[in-house]
């Protein structure tokens, strides 16, 4: 029998019954009613639950949390609810009846940025009659920044098996162009002044081009070999500072104001220092370069769940929405001279330390990068000795 319909006779035998049995039934629903409430609210997805009459009827903390929506309990409609107008009408056709369920993905900016997971279905009577919608909410950041780097990672792979090819075909030739520009060199120095001038400046941009192609050779190269090293345990903060000194007299002329929150009781951890330091330069280099007209630069540095956080933030124009998801990717860049394997390597050195980046921006604000990095210590070894003294 269904609680609806034992509640309805209930009522109709209300003055036969024993108040004592009363009370006992109204303790027992009672108690249900704290275990429904406490289950709802521990649940790791978040839910709202819209009646027929299209206002919020239950939501619980996380869906709140999600979407900011603390202040909109107590019989709101959909339409305060921050939904696109194609999940609006997914919800209203869940309460009327006419889908089963609807999955898709919904990404939201604020409070936090986040990408979730929607399902949405009728919510039927006993009678399998739709008297409302149930909406269920699931957190997929951390899954889908796993995916993302997953993909970036096997692009780096491939990369990687690429580059000992492409170094050998082409560095063979550029090597040998650069012996015959040589000789050429020699070989005019019999001509008149005027005709040698000519040629040797000729030669002087051909050997010119070829240093600009033997870095993209090795930039390409770094980007992509695997890294090597003894990792050691070293001091983030230490690594910042030195990472400001290179930038001290460019920063001066860019007329950029620097900002320090460092936690000076960061332990020291394990890493490649040197390619530590270079993921961080690449970072300040990429904030700088988005302030040409002045800004300020914040770098701090905290501990949260036994990992490492630097955050790098600038006051520069943003990153587009659509670009954002791009930014790690291989030559990806906006800038006029750009190269666009910055990020790319810095990536790598992160997943090589068993860390993540992270990005936050906002057009007409400025840009987060947030580097997260487990705090590993070395494993001290106890050596046992013992000490009999059978003679």
């Amino acid at each position: 029998m269904s609680h609806s319909v034992f509640i309805e006779k209930f009522i109709e035998r209300l003055g036969k019954i024993d108040p004592q049995r009363i009370e006992r039934y109204l303790s027992s629903l009672a108690e249900e009613l704290s275990l429904f409430e406490g289950i709802f609210e521990s649940m790791p997805e978040g839910i709202i639950v819209f009646g027929k009459n299209r206002k919020i009827l239950l939501i619980n903390h996380n869906a709140e949390k999600y979407l900011d929506l603390k202040e909109l309990s107590g019989g709101r409609l959909i339409d305060d609810v921050a939904f696109d107008d194609s999940i609006k009408k997914m919800i209203m056709d869940a309460i009327q009846g006419t889908i089963d369920v609807f999955t898709g993905e919904l990404e939201v900016t604020y409070p936090a940025h986040r990408i979730l997971s929607l399902q949405v279905t009728s919510l039927v009577d006993t009678n399998k009659l739709a008297i409302g919608a149930v909406v269920i909410l699931s957190d997929i950041t951390e899954k889908k920044i796993y995916q993302q780097q997953l993909a970036r990672n096997e692009k780096i792979d491939s990369l990687s098996l690429l580059a000992g090819g492409v170094a050998h075909e082409l560095g063979n030739p550029i090597n040998s162009i650069g012996i015959h520009l040589q000789l050429i060199e020699r070989l005019v120095s019999d001509l008149g002044q005027k005709k040698r001038e000519k040629i040797i400046d000729h030669v002087l941009i051909l050997k010119e081009e070829i240093r600009r192609l033997d870095r993209i050779i090795q930039s390409f190269l770094g980007a992509v070999r695997p890294i090597k090293g003894e990792f050691e345990e070293e001091d983030i903060n230490h690594i910042i500072e030195e990472a400001l000194k290179i930038f001290g007299p460019e920063l001066k002329h860019r007329h950029i104001e620097v900002k320090k929150d460092l936690d000076v009781t960061l332990p020291g951890f394990l890493m490649l220092k040197t390619e530590i330091s270079q993921a961080i330069i690449n970072i300040i280099k990429n904030a700088m370069d988005a302030m040409n007209h002045g800004g300020v630069l914040s770098l701090s540095t905290s501990i949260r769940d036994d990992k490492i956080v630097v955050k790098i933030t600038d006051t520069g124009p943003g990153i587009a929405q659509e670009n954002l998801s791009r930014i790690f990717d291989p030559y990806f860049t906006t800038k006029e001279f750009g190269s666009g394997l910055g990020l790319m390597i810095v990536q790598k050195i992160l997943v090589q330390h068993s860390g993540h980046i992270e990005v936050e921006s906002r057009q007409g604000i400025g840009t987060t990068f947030k580097v997260i990095l487990p705090c590993r210590k070395k494993k001290r070894q106890f050596l046992i000795t013992s000490n009999d003294n059978n003679e």
